[in-house]
C-alpha cells in the first residue's frame, strides 16, 4: 500500500501586498484592490512566526509559550487569522 505524502503548505505574503510595521501593529495595503488591512501586535507576531517556521503546529506552540496561553486557544486564533488573511489575499499558501 502506497502512502501519499504531500508537502506542507508554504506561507508567504502576496506579491500584491505592501506591509509596514507601525509601533505594534502591521498595516497592509493590497495593491490590486487598494484596500488597507491591519493586524494588532499579537496577530503580527503570529504571522511572523508562521512565515518564519512554515509550520502551523510549531508556530502555535511557540506563540503559546511566548504569551503564556494554552495551545488550544492559540490554535483557534491562528486558524481564524490565517483564514482571514488568505481570504483577503494577503497570505498566499
Amino acid at each position: 500500500m502506497m502512502t501519499n505524502q504531500f508537502p506542507a503548505p508554504k506561507y508567504r505574503l502576496s506579491s500584491d501586498i505592501l506591509a509596514e510595521q507601525l509601533d505594534d501593529e502591521t498595516v497592509f495595503l493590497h495593491l490590486a484592490n487598494e484596500r488597507y488591512y491591519t493586524l494588532d501586535d499579537v496577530g503580527t507576531r503570529m504571522l511572523a512566526v508562521l512565515i518564519e517556521t512554515q509550520d502551523m503546529t510549531a508556530s502555535i506552540h511557540q506563540v503559546a509559550g511566548e504569551y503564556g496561553i494554552g495551545p488550544k486557544q492559540v490554535a483557534e486564533d491562528f486558524t481564524y487569522i490565517v483564514n482571514e488573511l488568505i481570504a483577503a489575499k494577503i497570505l498566499v499558501v
